[in-house]
């Protein structure tokens, strides 16, 4: 299996975890874990020695790329409001009358107590008026107002953007928050391993070719001893039925050696050792040129070269 296969197996739960993912870093870590699954898999079934070092290699690029992937999806803006850094500039433009109409309410309200000295030779009722009333009602309505433009100064400054990292005075009055892409990190990815599975491609196809060069290497010249062929043989039969990565070695070894390996034919029906069929396991029909003839299934190849028998081949019908 390709890479691509058991990285496809894992679509949903990678995309659950994406989803789950709080900020880049998170859905970086869960893209480097799948990247390590996917060698473990790929390594359980791949045989070669040479290819596995050549999947680790690609695989620890592809865990060094993943924080150069785009993780970033829908910008989401919160706004507050309340931000006292921010109001500053409203309060100070408006602290100086506020403190002024402070003060002349304390002073006032203070000058109350003062009405029996300010009113020395006066009336009665002038006293009562200025002492109960006038003086009392005006330190009061300072007082208000300088609460009342203060308040005003405050609200008027909630303006602009806070500082994001400011303490309790300085709140902050708007935050970006970046979400997760998973359908983009997944493109990603996918994108990634297709690219890893055909340099595997690459890398198995060399291998072919430098085995199939040292298989010529070691045939040398055309001869080939009995031992060999009947070796060969042996082989064929074997590897036929559970290993065509070998039959396919042996069978270029033996080209090179200039033996050809010959399946049954109704040309070459007397090179073959024919069995008995099992029982239910005859069958009849037509072959390619239209006659009527049994079925007939190549156990073992027969060998020969230049037109000249070097092993018999078996078949069954």
């Amino acid at each position: 299996m390709k890479m691509i296969d058991y990285l496809d197996k894992d679509r949903e739960r990678v995309l659950a975890s994406l989803r789950g993912a709080s900020t880049p870093a998170d859905a970086q870590q869960i893209l480097e874990k799948e990247a390590d699954r996917l060698l473990l898999q790929y390594n359980e079934d791949c045989t070669s020695v040479r290819v596995r070092d050549a999947a680790a290699g690609m695989v620890q690029a592809l865990r060094s790329s993943v924080p150069f992937m785009d993780t970033m999806g829908q910008p989401r803006v919160w706004r507050r409001e309340g931000d006292s850094g921010n109001t500053a500039a409203g309060s100070k433009k408006g602290g100086g009358l506020s403190g002024i109409l402070l003060a002349a309410g304390v002073i006032l309200t203070l000058a109350a107590f003062a009405v029996p000295a300010l009113s020395a030779g006066g009336t009665a009722a002038a006293d009562m008026l200025l002492k109960g009333i006038l003086l009392p009602v005006a330190g009061g309505g300072c007082m208000y107002l300088a609460g009342r433009t203060a308040g005003t100064d405050t609200r008027i400054g909630i303006k602009g953007q806070g500082s994001l990292t400011g303490g309790p005075d300085s709140a902050p009055v708007q935050r970006i928050e970046i979400t997760i892409d998973p359908e983009k990190l997944w493109s990603s990815l996918r994108g990634a391993v297709m690219v890893i599975d055909r340099n595997l491609e690459i890398a198995e196809d060399s291998e072919k070719y430098d085995r199939h060069k040292e298989l010529a290497a070691a045939a040398g010249g055309r001869g080939i001893t009995p031992e060999e062929i009947e070796l060969f043989s042996g082989l064929l039969e074997m590897a036929d039925a559970d290993s065509p990565q070998m039959a396919a070695d042996i069978r270029y070894y033996l080209h090179k050696k200039e033996v050809d390996v010959l399946p049954w034919s109704a040309q070459y029906a007397a090179w073959f050792e024919m069995l008995p069929s099992l029982p239910g396991t005859a069958s009849s029909g037509k072959n390619s040129s239209g006659t009527d003839e049994d079925r007939v299934v190549t156990i073992r190849p027969a060998l020969a070269q230049d037109g000249r028998l070097l092993k018999k081949g078996t078949a069954v019908r």
